[in-house]
């Protein structure tokens, strides 16, 4: 029998459990156990004490014990983008079903226990239930669902809408997570005190929930692993990530000394430590392919932790947490569906089309209701309508569903952009924010989290001139995703075009692994309908001005702290009329304030050129209803011709032709009189003209 020292100096610990991978898992233990560590040292090592005196006290007496099973409310959230990990209903019920059979040793895999542990396999007397009162006393099926891009890199800033710990296990399912090679991890009850339970409970890849849908048999068990960490069970190695490299001890008396494995081994190969005994590979504390047991001493180990006020695990099976839950009895009722929807793409062509897709959960659905601002279904009650959208603008839509409990209804403003059938400038373009209108001229700003961060025009500062774009990043949150889409640009009269752009950006942090920002370039030459990604800057990549602990704002106009960014566009691929910019970035938790500026589309052809005196040109509104404005700038006086004309030629107006002196100029016209259609805008200064598309439209 081994001594029952309690092995406790990693507190976040990372699964690799049965039939899960076939390498060693990296660990993320270290990173956020230092985390803990520097903010609650002494009151988690006064909780891995008591728990340590609570679990001898248990072995000790365990001739007395009577048998008890405990039951355990259980709340999935579903963090997702509505892509694969948006797993089914289904799924989380087979997980249940997979835990339960495991936690009772009802698995049928148990007659492969080799004869050393057949006596000591044991049913864990734990039962998991799915809640179906939240915690505002609602009806729920246990399942809640979360749009969130913090799906992506996920960490503890992904355990969103947590539940109370002291009532329900927390379960948070997710894409990815930040740690490469992480299948999820779980807390011990020590690490959890304090302030620690705001991050109790388990998060897990969605692959790896269930034996179905984005899961398989294979990797079914890892939950069950997790869930023997939340209940204080180490791995059979001990309190480390790395199986294979020592023998350790994780203080259960009946787990022999082991190295841990990371494949299935025969009985006769598992002698690693001591050859005379055979090491409990088929635990579920395992890394091997086999894991099919829980042992004797585990089960009190794990009723120690149920029984402790430690992160109060000790109220999740109480009679009044049951009631209160809606676990007392499993008989879960119908709840009122929650409404929600995705579509296929946010944006189109005009005369484009759209799919959408019903996504509400918490109840089944009997009927549903579509509304469709600017576009017409095929159908308005089917799962999946498309929608064709024939005039340019920008649309809400709306869902209403139904069942025999109730009803629920959503509509997402702004939620489909449709582009108009020209573009809505003509390159070359320089787009240098400089008022606090810039944004309002075609540009989209996409906030995906719906919260206060998101890109916005300033003042404080710029990389040339006096405004630029900003993204608050110094408050953002890890894995927030925010985007500013350019208007519609007409390329088609420029060869050897290039995209140059400016940025700043500094860190609150000098660790490199803590800057993990990313900054996407994408280009789309169908309204922003799909996507094609031209650059990406991840981390220390992005920094300009190194660390800045505080709100960083970067020195107008100095070159040193403004990173230019050139990028060589094929002409044949991107020479078009209707191309669309996207500058998409990803959050980070110690990032600082990133800057966009001088944002220029540049080439040969016609338009603004080195030998032109005129350096600026503009035109708002557009579209134009009874009159419109010309701004432009000369570099020195000259004679400058300003006139309007249809696609065929026709010059329809002359708005001006006169001598301009050096700087800025502002020019208004009628455009009542004129036909709602497309006009072309010439500024001529006898060297260069400079042209612009106008949309009129009464």
């Amino acid at each position: 029998m081994k001594t029952t020292t309690l092995i406790r100096n990693s507190f976040l610990t990372v699964l690799a459990t049965a039939g899960i991978l076939n390498a060693q898992l990296p660990c993320g233990s270290s990173h956020y156990n230092e985390r803990l560590k520097q903010t609650n040292p002494i009151e988690i090592q006064q909780a891995e004490d008591q728990l340590l005196e609570e679990r001898n006290a248990m072995f000790a007496n365990s001739g007395n014990r009577v048998a008890t099973t405990y039951i355990i409310p259980v709340v999935f959230h579903i963090i997702h983008d509505y892509g694969w990990e948006n797993i089914s209903d289904a799924q989380v019920l087979d997980q249940m079903l997979i835990l339960n059979r495991d936690f009772a040793k009802l698995n049928a895999d148990t007659a492969a226990i080799v004869s050393p542990f057949q006596s000591i396999a044991t049913d864990a007397e734990i039962e998991f239930r799915l809640a179906t009162i939240d915690p505002d006393g609602n009806c729920t099926n246990g399942i809640d669902r979360v749009p969130s891009k913090r799906t992506y890199n996920a960490d503890d800033g992904s355990k969103l809408n947590g539940w109370p710990r002291r009532s329900y296990l927390n379960v948070w399912v997710v894409n990815t997570i930040g740690a490469a090679g992480v299948a999820g991890y779980a807390y011990y009850p020590s690490s959890v005190t304090g302030m620690g339970f705001t991050v109790d409970g388990i998060i897990i890849l969605h692959d790896y929930i269930g034996s179905i849908g984005s899961s398989n048999v294979g990797r079914s068990r890892a939950l069950t692993h997790e869930i023997g960490h939340w209940l204080d069970l180490a791995h059979t190695w001990g309190n480390t990530n790395d199986p294979g490299v020592y023998c350790g001890d994780d203080g259960i008396p009946d787990t022999p000394q082991t190295k841990g494995f990371t494949n299935c081994p025969s009985a006769a190969g598992s002698m690693v430590c001591n050859a005379a005994i055979v090491e409990n590979y088929q635990n579920y504390m395992d890394y091997s392919y086999c894991s099919v047991m829980f042992t004797y001493y585990q089960k009190l180990a794990m009723h120690a932790a149920l029984t402790s006020n430690v992160s109060e695990r000790n109220h999740l099976w109480s009679t009044s947490n049951l009631i209160a839950t809606g676990t007392y009895t499993a008989n879960p009722s119908l709840c009122v569906p929650h409404a929600d929807f995705s579509s296929n793409r946010q944006m189109v062509c005009q005369g484009g089309t759209v799919t959408f897709t019903d996504n509400s959960w918490n109840g089944t659905v009997a009927s549903r209701q579509w509304t469709f601002d600017g576009g017409v279904a095929n159908n308005y009650t089917s799962a999946s309508p498309i929608v064709t959208y024939s005039t340019a603008g920008v649309y809400k839509a709306s869902l209403t569903v139904t069942n025999a409990t109730g009803s629920d209804s959503i509509t997402k403003v702004g939620y489909i952009h449709v582009g108009v059938p020209y573009a809505e400038v003509v390159a070359p373009v320089f787009e240098g924010f400089e008022d606090v209108n810039a944004l309002n001229r075609g540009w989209i700003v996409s906030n995906n989290n719906g919260d206060n961060i998101y890109w916005h025009q300033t003042n404080a500062t710029a990389a040339t001139g006096t405004g630029a774009a900003v993204l608050d990043n110094y408050h953002n949150t890890a894995g927030d995703v925010d985007a500013l889409i350019s208007p519609l640009y007409d390329l088609r009269y420029l060869t050897g075009i290039q995209l140059t752009f400016k940025t700043a950006f500094a860190s609150q942090v000098l660790s490199t692994e803590e800057i993990t920002e990313k900054l996407r370039v994408m280009v789309s030459v169908n309204c922003g309908q799909t996507w094609t990604q031209l650059v990406s800057k991840t981390g220390v990549s992005l920094l300009s001005a190194g660390l800045v602990p505080y709100y960083f704002i970067p020195e107008t106009n100095n070159p040193l702290l403004w990173e230019t960014t050139t990028i060589n566009l094929n002409s044949s691929l991107y020479a078009q009329a209707q191309v669309r910019f996207k500058f998409e970035w990803t959050g980070g938790q110690y990032g600082n304030q990133f800057y966009l500026d001088d944002v220029n589309i540049t080439g040969n052809g016609v338009g603004i050129n080195e030998t032109s005196t005129v350096s600026y040109f503009d035109l708002f509104p557009n579209p134009a209803q009874d009159n419109s404005t010309i701004k432009f700038a000369v570099k020195e006086s000259e004679q400058v011709k300003i006139t309007l004309t249809d696609l065929n030629g026709r010059v329809v107006k002359e708005i001006s032709d006169e001598t301009y002196g050096q700087g800025d100029h502002v020019v208004n016209f009628s455009t009542a009189e004129l036909a709602s259609g497309m006009y072309l805008v010439t500024v001529d200064n006898g060297t260069a003209k400079h042209v612009k598309k106008l949309a009129v439209n009464h």
